[in-house]
């Protein structure tokens, strides 16, 4: 398996167990689209950002797909937005306007919806200019949760001792999809810088073996995606 995939998975997987009793607060709008120059791209988030400002929508987050890896059959992207929103949007019928705006700039258009919980304010209102960034998608077996629990938390306190570690920006439990089969979940995490995952992955052989013997029990299928972001 991947080195990249096996170090992720102990964070991404770990917000799913420290969110069970977390309460929603805000919903999360995650999209991925294929854009055929920087220019355009630029004028799409300009007018995404406006059209969804009326449904009380803030970006947090947009920039460029890095590349990505998973059996999530996904169609080519290169860039990503992540909104913050104070309601459920896909099912509102403001929604269709500004999508078909969207899709008639880009190609490929896929967008997520959920409940955002555990969710790191103080992160996610920062800069991420400077982290390397991964989306997490993800769908789970279910065959054991009990366990998979205790498997989650022994990652997590394996993990919080290292250096270079990872920080969960937010855990969305996604209810609604847009050019996809919806997931179970979608978790966005980062790095300070992409040093620290690079020395993270290369010092922790210990957890990447834990890792491996995690998704072999309780994932079906999962991709990552990694972004550099422009805010």
């Amino acid at each position: 398996m991947n080195l990249l995939i096996k170090t992720t998975v102990s964070v991404l997987l770990f917000a799913l167990w420290s969110a069970q009793s977390a309460k929603a607060e805000t919903s999360a709008l995650f999209g991925v689209f294929q854009s055929d120059s920087d220019q355009n791209y630029q004028k799409t988030i300009s007018r995404l950002e406006n059209l969804v400002k009326k449904q009380g929508c803030t970006l947090r987050r947009e920039g460029k797909i890095m590349g990505s890896q998973g059996n999530y059959k996904l169609p080519p992207v290169n860039q990503f937005f992540l909104l913050k929103c104070n309601m459920n949007v896909l099912a509102n019928k403001l929604a269709s306007s500004w999508i078909e705006q969207l899709q008639s700039t880009t190609k490929n258009l896929v967008i997520l919806e959920g409940a955002f919980l555990n969710l790191e304010q103080s992160s996610i209102t920062g800069s991420g200019t400077s982290r390397s960034y991964i989306f997490k998608l993800s769908d789970y077996n279910n065959i054991d949760p009990s366990q998979r629990t205790e498997d989650l938390i022994e990652l997590g306190e394996m993990v919080e001792t290292r250096e270079h570690k990872y920080t969960t920006e937010a855990f969305v439990r996604v209810n609604n999809a847009f050019g996809m089969n919806r997931p179970d979940e979608l978790v966005v995490i980062h790095y300070d810088s992409k040093e620290d995952g690079e020395k993270f992955r290369l010092n922790n052989a210990d957890i990447l073996s834990n890792i491996g013997e995690f998704n072999q029990a309780h994932l079906t299928q999962f991709s990552y995606l990694f972004a550099q972001s422009n805010r």
